[in-house]
């Protein structure tokens, strides 16, 4: 059973420790930009607001970092709610990490 808060609190510490690993600069040229995690939840109850009842959600992140998108989503709508999830990111200094972290969860991330 995954337990999202405890993901979520280890998920924003290697965030920043990944940010820290690279200057602004270099962060700033390849366009990485952590979305602060009430922007995403915010967003995400906004579209899932848009939604029928009971219509599967179905997830995609084409520069998932390590999954503020997903995790906004997990926190408003549960696994369960769930159908699909899959993000992209093409830094293995976040993407590897974010595999790690999302192991258990119903997201594929290539």
């Amino acid at each position: 059973m995954m337990n999202w808060k405890e993901i979520e609190r280890r998920r924003l510490e290697i965030q920043a420790s990944l940010d820290d690993e690279k200057s602004g600069e270099v962060r700033n040229r390849m366009g990485q930009f952590a979305t602060p995690p009430a922007l995403a939840r915010e967003i995400l109850g906004y579209g899932i607001n848009l939604l029928g009842k009971g219509e599967p959600i179905r997830f995609f992140d084409p520069a998932i970092g390590t999954g503020s998108f997903y995790s906004a989503l997990v926190s408003i709508a549960g696994q369960s709610d769930i159908a699909g999830a899959l993000g992209y990111e093409v830094d293995p200094h976040y993407g590897a990490p974010a595999r790690e972290i999302w192991k258990d969860a119903r997201l594929e991330i290539r």
